[in-house]
């Protein structure tokens, strides 16, 4: 069981490389709290595999021709990562868990892995202040990132943690349909609206009692988690295009189930 002490750090999981500064730039780039990164799904896979989303950021066969595997790109992100983290003056312990794509891959076939997440993380990261964790929120239940909803369902066993726990808005998922009217402060978006009410029903979990956290980006402040995120060049096809996604991140603090 992780251990709850005030002098420990904050530790936010984060899917896979990119997550943690999509989620929580302005976290991050606060001098406060201390705050560690977990990249979860970090773990290379065999060789030889090319996974459906690195295919999808450009990993070619002519690349696999090359020595260019998944694995090769699994280096590469964790590289990415260390550089945009320590533009911001943190770091980052990656665990070892295998990424979906290469879960589901012929050369694995391997199941989800709920129990030995939370094995892996008290091995790396044994004492915290409090823990946030993506609130897998999407428009869709089909879109929503199976490693985003494995991560999310560790909130029940942390329950008696005894640090706060946090879920943070994983973008750009979350704000795929726009921001909720209570993120916004207007009309907002009554389809992100029903989603994130979805989502956390999904998880047992209600809006109505948790403590919600918004943070609206200046331009100013856009621009420069903007170039935090150009840091992951092998992701940047998938970024570039954010616009509205970029405007707000938010956290929300756990209540009780039900």
């Amino acid at each position: 069981m992780l251990e709850f002490a005030h002098d420990a750090p904050v530790v936010l999981l984060s899917p896979h490389f990119d997550d943690a500064v999509l989620g929580c730039w302005t976290l991050l780039a606060e001098p406060e709290p201390d705050l560690i990164v977990v990249n979860v799904f970090a773990g290379a896979p065999e060789k030889g595999v090319r996974g459906d989303w690195d295919r999808r950021v450009g990993l070619s066969r002519l690349d696999l021709l090359r020595g260019r595997d998944s694995a090769w790109l699994v280096r590469r992100r964790a590289a990415e990562d260390r550089d945009a983290l320590a533009a911001l003056g943190r770091r980052a312990v990656n665990l070892n868990q295998l990424d979906a794509q290469y879960r589901r891959h012929p050369a694995h076939g391997l199941p989800d892995p709920p129990a030995e997440i939370m094995v892996e993380l008290v091995q790396a990261v044994p004492r915290a202040s409090a823990v946030l964790l993506p609130a897998a929120i999407s428009p869709t239940p089909a879109e929503t990132h199976r490693d985003h909803l494995l991560l999310r369902s560790l909130w029940v066993s942390l329950a008696a943690f005894g640090g706060r726990v946090g879920l943070y808005a994983d973008l750009p998922y979350a704000a795929r349909a726009g921001w909720p009217g209570w993120v916004t402060g207007d009309a907002g978006s009554a389809e992100a609206a029903a989603a994130w009410e979805r989502a956390l029903a999904e998880a047992g979990l209600r809006l109505e009692r948790l403590t919600p956290d918004v943070r609206k980006l200046s331009p100013d402040e856009q621009e420069r988690k903007r170039t935090a995120l150009g840091r992951y060049r092998t992701q940047w096809k998938s970024l570039e295009t954010l616009e509205d996604e970029l405007r707000f991140e938010v956290i929300l603090s756990l209540g009780e189930p039900g």
